[in-house]
């Protein structure tokens, strides 16, 4: 049992006949992990014979000879991860990365190497000792009960603190450990040494923007607390997919033809540039295929001929999913909203102008350009903070983006020094916001892509509307890891 570990991977050298099952010799046998059934032990095993996986259990007691199997290979988790593996040499056995390959020629045997944070008497730095120094300590508590240590907090140990330790003064032990996440002028300042005055800690939500111009774009990230007014911008859209994706339940959606959809088969729906579509709802259309009647999905669209009697001159058309053009959304209202309400009332992502800047600012970050993007809203643990030499300019610190280690000082900031200006627009670093869209992907399923075109006719529709299925996503593939095998 001292050997099970990560997967141990082995083979018998004669044949086994356990619960009904034989392992023939050879067979590799993965052992996985130890259980117990009445009392008595058992190793759960993996068995590969020739033309089936076998899961069974075999009990200590089973006599045999097994040998280990030398051509397994392991990734480095793998080996660092699984006692038994980290004893072993080991080989380099495959070369993607050809710049490592002149450094992992021969025996190797890998070693993790901890590393732990230590306060010392009388300084206030963080000293960094590593595992593998030989070093002696023994435990002095009982004759230095009267020496102190200063207590250092992270961000995070800030937010967990109660709210009534606000206001509070810190001094920074040690700089940030990462890249800054924003690009404002703050970020310089939090170096070692500096004190800070921390009033209060809230969960605030943002709203993650993207500039759309032909130049480089610029993320940013707009908080609640934001005065300025948006207009709303038309959408394109470049395929009927598209247009289903777009499509809401609450309101139709208004498009106009810019470019013309040739459809190559029968019987099937052409569209010319200038024609106003009024997209409804997603639905499936019965048509047929090599003889055979199948369904596909389609999108119900009227198409008015005079926008000024709209209710008479309707004409109801299909559009399958693959039909590719181009299509401009009819903005219907001319009205200015404001943050909140672009949140309330409408979904992600969603198309702006910025036409009133916010007061606030001298020169508005938004204002210059022509459309920016409202990507999606996040919530954002952070700390309400100013410089002890600027208490009224204050900025909001993320805990869980940046690192850094503080101190509570024992004199409390006076209560009436309150921030007078907090930034609502903050610009993002180019590897923050492909970060936070990195962990949105994560957490919900990549769009389908849209169908093929198919040579089909089709029929008039005989569904009602419904939400149509979506193809499973496909799992990418994991890149190449290097691995090495015991010998």
């Amino acid at each position: 049992p001292d050997k099970i570990g990560h997967s141990l991977h082995s083979c018998s050298a004669k044949d086994i006949h356990t619960q009904g099952s034989v392992i023939c010799k050879g067979d590799p046998i993965t052992a996985t992990g130890v259980k117990s059934v009445k009392g008595q032990m058992f190793a759960t095993c993996i068995v590969d014979g020739l033309e089936e996986q076998l899961y069974i259990n075999l009990p200590f007691s089973l006599p045999g000879e097994f040998s280990e199997n030398l051509d397994q290979s392991f990734s480095i988790d793998e080996i660092l991860s699984s006692k038994p593996l980290r004893s072993k040499r080991l080989i380099y056995v495959e070369m993607e990365h050809r710049v490592t390959e002149k450094y992992l020629r021969g025996d190797l045997l890998l070693e993790p190497v901890y590393e732990i944070q230590a306060i010392m008497h009388l300084r206030k730095n963080i000293v960094k000792i590593p595992s593998n120094l030989e070093v002696d300590v023994s435990d002095v508590s009982e004759e230095q009960k009267e020496v102190t240590f200063i207590k250092p907090l992270s961000l995070l140990d800030l937010m967990n603190e109660p709210q009534d330790t606000f206001p509070a003064a810190v001094e920074i032990l040690d700089s940030p450990g990462l890249l800054a996440p924003y690009k404002d002028e703050w970020t310089h300042c939090l170096r070692k040494g500096a004190l800070l005055t921390v009033h209060s800690k809230q969960v605030t939500k943002k709203i993650l923007a993207t500039s759309m111009s032909n130049k480089v774009s610029q993320h940013f990230l707009i908080s609640s607390m934001y005065k300025g007014m948006f207009r709303r911008r038309p959408r394109e859209f470049h395929t009927t997919f598209d247009l289903c994706n777009a499509v809401s339940s609450e309101a139709p959606l208004h498009v106009v033809v810019t470019r013309d959809c040739m459809s190559n088969e029968d019987d099937q729906v052409s569209l010319c540039v200038g024609e106003r579509l009024i997209a409804l709802a997603k639905t499936t259309a019965r048509v047929v295929s090599c003889g055979v009647p199948q369904d596909i999905d389609v999108l119900v669209c009227n198409k008015v001929e005079d926008d000024e009697d709209e209710e008479g001159m309707v004409e109801e058309v299909l559009l399958p999913w693959y039909l590719e053009g181009r299509f401009v959304e009819e903005i219907r209202d001319n009205r200015k909203y404001t943050i909140s309400e672009i949140c309330d009332g409408f979904n992600f992502p969603f198309e702006v102008k910025v036409t009133v800047k916010d007061p606030a600012f001298k020169i508005d970050p938004l204002k210059p350009f022509p459309a920016i993007k409202l990507e999606e809203s996040i919530l954002v643990p952070t700390l309400l903070v100013s410089l002890a030499e600027k208490p009224s300019d204050s900025f909001f610190i993320p805990v869980e983006w940046m690192s850094l280690s503080v101190q509570l000082l024992a004199e409390r900031p006076s209560e009436d020094i309150a921030p007078t200006h907090v930034a609502s627009v903050v610009e993002l670093t180019e590897s923050m916001y492909y970060d936070l869209r990195k962990c949105s992907n994560l957490s919900s399923c990549p769009p389908p892509r849209p169908p093929k075109r198919a040579s089909n006719k089709i029929l008039p529709a005989t569904s009602t509307a419904t939400s149509p299925p979506f193809p499973k996503p496909q799992d990418d593939k994991p890149p190449l890891v290097p691995r090495v095998r015991t010998f």
